[in-house]
């Protein structure tokens, strides 16, 4: 839980001066690209500004990605080669350009309130309990009776301490809760829609696909050669050891040996057109992708 809690303070924590420069970086940019529209350099300010958009979400990416252990993917679709107009019109038509800029404008407004009402109980808590180790330190002649006895005495400290303690859990709970809320407003915003998952799952199944694919056609083509240059050179070599043999009983024809070299020369016969019909009938899959129908 200490873990957690520190990582989500420090989460809000840096929200906050990121949440001031994107704030900035917006009005700028808005500005800009307003009095910019109407001229022949709107598509380079376009571009412009959505470089930085982009390098300050992929910022809020990694501080996301830190905090959760869970990295956010980036969404941005290739915006490809070609004139300036047809790239600005790429990026511009492009969804993540424009939550990137959504949560870039809504930073401040939900990082700063996140970061305060955080930050402020966590040290009020950590300050309560440790107070036996620095309160002693800090003298207040002035302050309220109600508030006197707790900073003058040891008593009110340990007290102090016991109550910061007890406000400890609940502290870091409260912590995690707005880390959380803001962490999921952000990957709401910042990681690939819908649509786009689905494009890059479908991109990644075929590619391993084709993967599979190729493998299994060199598997193929691997066994086709090995029954070559294998099984049926050995078949033939055979064959032809009986046709030898075939041939010198050729003089006998009474004996029995010759009818059987001449069955098992006739069985080798038909193993090899089985053979090499099986090694015709191997049809790598690739082909049938292309429409090339198998024998």
């Amino acid at each position: 839980m200490i873990g957690r809690t520190v990582r989500a303070l420090a989460y809000l924590a840096l929200g906050a001066p990121v949440a001031v420069v994107a704030l900035a970086w917006t009005l700028v940019s808005s500005v800009l690209l307003l009095l910019l529209a109407p001229t022949q350099l709107a598509p380079r300010a376009l571009l412009g500004a959505t470089a930085v958009n982009r390098a300050l979400a992929r910022c809020e990416r990694r501080r996301l990605g830190w905090y959760s252990h869970r990295p956010v993917p980036v969404p941005y679709q290739p915006a490809g080669a070609g004139p300036v107009r047809a790239r600005a019109a790429a990026v511009f038509r492009d969804p993540a350009t424009r939550r990137d800029a959504g949560w870039l404008a809504a930073l401040f407004p939900v990082a700063l309130p996140s970061m305060l009402l955080g930050v402020a109980p966590a040290a009020l808590a950590v300050g309560l309990a440790t107070a036996p180790a620095w309160l002693w330190a800090v003298p207040n002649p002035n302050a309220p009776a109600l508030i006197a006895p707790i900073v003058g005495t040891w008593p009110g400290r340990c007290a102090a301490a016991v109550l910061g303690l007890a406000l400890l859990p609940l502290v870091a709970r409260w912590v995690q809760t707005l880390a959380r809320g803001q962490g999921g407003l952000a990957r709401l915003l910042l990681r690939p829609d819908d649509r786009q998952r689905l494009t890059a799952l479908a991109e990644r199944l075929a590619s391993t696909r084709a993967r599979v694919v190729d493998a299994q056609a060199a598997e193929l083509r691997r066994i086709e050669r090995d029954l070559h240059d294998g099984a049926q050179a050995r078949i033939v070599a055979a064959g032809m050891t009986l046709a030898l043999a075939g041939r010198k009983l050729r003089g006998r024809p009474d004996d029995p040996v010759r009818a059987d070299v001449d069955l098992a020369r006739r069985q080798l016969d038909g193993a090899l057109a089985e053979l090499r019909h099986l090694v015709r009938g191997i049809h790598p899959p690739i082909l049938t992708d292309r429409g090339w129908p198998p024998r």
